[in-house]
């Protein structure tokens, strides 16, 4: 090879060797292999103090081993930052159960879920109802990035945070059979399977080369998972239809990372679009396939339609016969014959289902309904009242 070639090999294999001199230095030897980071470096050779130059040289490499491994080590599919443990594989980084979407962040950086319904209720959303009806719609809401880290105390909201939420879609209440890890929550306790929320998130990595800095997050489900349903639904299904909604989304994410490594652009500009149309095509998807819930089929083979009595026995229902859902944040009304009929706390009524055997004890026993205060009845009463004063 020509001379200039040695000396340009000569020159990547001492770069190669600082790199993991400066990685052994930081203690980071667990860390991904320096040959998996993208290093970019810009040499000024007008200086002619070839000590002067090593030391730049030496500064400039610290800082992107620094952010590019930072970056690497902060990024895991299907998990959200958790900046109070600074890690992304902490017990606060995944869902406690399939129905909790991310809702931002606490003041100390802890990721924060909550229930889709209870976040749909938050937001005002008049569309609540509809996840719950004997064929359940799947709603989708769009988050900005600023609103989730809204909460966070400036001591835990530096500039040197290794990656930023800016922005997410949360959607629901999918299928169980959507669920990343169906039948076992994260901490691999059997459970029942139960319908999932989907939060897809765009995470910027500003030290990221490989892939881009903006990516695609997916929680509560997975692309596996996905494609497991779409296996299962057959030709059309739904599944098939998110998946490439999903993948359009990260394609055009790749492009605009390209367009701002080059260029450089508002971030939240590039993102915003992008998000918007996640929504839209979310909804679109599961707009025309429905499905009845297991209590719905089963109303349907036994010609029951406990929803005629809802309200009225509501107002009559002693307080022993009423329940807080902890993880919905509804009222039960325990009504005859096995019937249960679930309202807003406001008394807006969400549906009705009959229970199966063993149904009330188990949802109990779990502390899943919990018995209501006199107080808190009360206030229930009065809000039903207040509806049939409105109608």
């Amino acid at each position: 090879p020509p001379p200039s070639t040695t000396h340009a090999e000569v020159a990547v294999a001492a770069l190669h060797r600082l790199a993991r001199a400066l990685v052994a230095e930081r203690g980071l030897e667990g860390s991904p292999p320096v040959e998996q980071l993208a290093l970019h470096l810009e040499l000024d050779l007008r200086r002619g103090d070839p000590r002067a130059e090593a030391a730049s040289l030496v500064a400039a490499l610290a800082r992107r081993v620094d952010d590019a491994l930072v970056a690497a080590g902060s990024w895991r599919q299907g998990h959200v930052y958790c900046f109070q443990c600074d890690a992304p594989g902490c017990r606060h980084a995944r869902p406690p159960r399939a129905s909790a979407a991310f809702a931002g962040y606490s003041a100390t950086g802890k990721p924060v879920w909550q229930g889709f319904a209870e976040l749909c209720i938050d937001r005002g959303d008049e569309r609540t109802a509809r996840i719950f009806g004997d064929r359940p719609e799947v709603i989708a809401l769009v988050q900005p990035g600023d609103a989730l880290h809204v909460d966070v105390l400036p001591t835990f909201a530096g500039t040197g945070r290794p990656l930023a939420v800016l922005g997410q879609v949360v959607a629901g209440l999918l299928p169980a059979s959507y669920a990343s890890e169906l039948g076992r929550d994260p901490h691999g306790a059997p459970s029942a399977p139960e319908r999932v929320a989907m939060t897809v998130q765009v995470v910027d990595l500003p030290g990221a080369r490989r892939g881009g800095r903006l990516r695609l997050n997916l929680i509560g489900t997975s692309w596996d998972a996905i494609a497991k349903a779409h296996a299962d639904e057959g030709h059309k299904s739904s599944a098939q239809g998110l998946r490439s909604a999903l993948a359009a989304a990260r394609h055009r994410l790749q492009a605009q990372s390209r367009h701002l490594a080059k260029r450089g652009g508002d971030l939240h500009a590039v993102v915003e679009p992008v998000l918007a149309d996640l929504q839209r095509d979310i909804e679109r998807v599961f707009r025309g396939h429905r499905w009845r819930t297991r209590h719905a089929e089963h109303r349907h083979r036994s010609g029951e339609r406990p929803t005629i009595a809802a309200v009225s026995e509501a107002r009559s229902a002693p307080t022993q016969r009423l329940l807080f859902d902890t993880e919905r944040k509804t009222l039960v009304v325990l009504g005859r014959k096995g019937r249960a009929h679930v309202f807003s706390p406001d008394g807006r009524h969400v549906t009705s289902l009959q229970l199966g055997a063993g149904e009330l004890e188990r949802k109990t026993d779990r502390g899943r309904w919990r018995s209501v205060p006199e107080v808190d009845a009360a206030r229930f009463r009065a809000a039903l009242e207040a509806r049939r004063d409105r109608s």
